[in-house]
């Protein structure tokens, strides 16, 4: 059940869209979708062939010795995802040009949304991979479910209401939804690591929010010019 709502979270997305949109902009859409697809690719792997082995055996063996082991992990991944955050919202658009060319300049902001949302996926693989090996993957299917809870209303809203860009700004936010369920299984089952893992959070948010910000400042200055 996990993994079917993990599957369904992760591809309704493009048959929602491309419903509402043109080919275009789903060509765009599709293409800033891969690029940041393809950044967090290596990680995931490393996290599935070494990091849940290796803190599964450390489960068997003593829970604060996997405590120790994740604390690691979280730190390392949350300067890798930190780092994905800040390139693709502080230059998102200049690597679009740079792979694709000017043609394809509307997958610019749509890259800087997505890639954000490929740092979060990137954060949060880590605590699921923690509570898979602490035996229990129920916490990852309630917060897939509410991830497409929340993909439903927010797309449906953002669509009727207002726009693309509002669209893709709810899959960008989606994956907070999918996180918060998988919080409350490290509260209840490795307590000892819930602060950290809220503080490196925190963390993360705010260097895309401070980035984005200047980010904004900078293109409001280029064009005041």
């Amino acid at each position: 059940f996990s993994s079917a709502t993990y599957f369904l979270a992760g591809e309704a997305e493009r048959l929602v869209v491309g419903k509402f949109v043109t080919l275009t902009v789903l060509g765009c859409f599709s293409l800033a979708l891969s690029i940041s697809a393809a950044a967090t690719q290596v990680a995931q792997r490393i996290l599935g062939q070494v990091f849940f082995p290796m803190i599964s055996a450390s489960v068997r063996t003593g829970r604060d010795l996997a405590a120790r082991q994740f604390k690691k992990v979280r730190l390392i991944l949350l300067v890798a995802s930190g780092c994905m955050s800040v390139v693709f919202i502080g230059a998102g658009n200049r690597i679009v040009l740079l792979l694709l060319g000017p043609r394809y300049a509307m997958a610019g902001w749509m890259l800087q949304l997505l890639g954000f949302r490929a740092a979060l996926d990137l954060f949060t693989s880590a605590t699921t991979q923690m509570l898979f090996a602490l035996g229990t993957s129920k916490y990852a299917a309630i917060g897939n479910l509410a991830k497409l809870a929340f993909l439903a209303v927010g797309l449906t809203v953002a669509f009727s209401m207002f726009g693309f860009r509002e669209a893709i700004w709810v899959l960008a936010v989606s994956p907070v939804f999918a996180y918060i369920p998988l919080l409350s299984g490290i509260r209840t089952h490795f307590r000892t690591v819930f602060w950290s893992e809220v503080t490196t959070f925190a963390s993360l948010i705010a260097a895309a929010g401070v980035t984005g910000f200047i980010y904004k400042i900078v293109v409001q200055a280029r064009f005041s010019y």
